[in-house]
């Protein structure tokens, strides 16, 4: 489920925020028996989340280039009967995650500078 909603939004520019919910699960298993095989699984080898996402959104565009930047919050919720562990990973947790495209034509008749994803991710659990 998500939602995303323009708070400006011009030919040249938009800013937008969203919010999205995601129910993650996953089970690993050796010869079709659940085993925790991945750090933080269960005894039965299942992991479950729920992901409350919220996300910035800015674009500027001009003759001459483009400038894209997107940030995004995951943070894991104990809901719906989400993996919890006493020690090691679970589902609750915050990630950030930052990303900067930028597009600038040098001269005409020539192909685009591009500089992709300046990005950055900070985890905690």
């Amino acid at each position: 489920m998500r939602y995303r909603q323009p708070i400006i939004q011009t030919p040249t520019e938009e800013f937008a925020l969203g919010v999205s919910f995601a129910r993650r699960q996953s089970e690993t298993s050796i010869l079709g028996i659940g085993f925790p095989l991945a750090r933080g699984a269960d005894s039965d080898g299942q992991t479950r989340l729920s992901i409350l996402r919220l996300s910035q959104e800015y674009t500027r565009r001009g003759t001459q280039q483009v400038l894209a930047a997107r940030s995004q919050f995951s943070i894991g919720l104990n809901l719906l009967n989400s993996t919890i562990n006493d020690d090691g990973p679970d589902s609750q947790y915050l990630a950030w995650r930052g990303q900067a495209q930028w597009l600038r034509l040098l001269a005409p008749n020539t192909p685009p500078y591009y500089c992709d994803r300046i990005s950055n991710y900070l985890h905690r659990n």
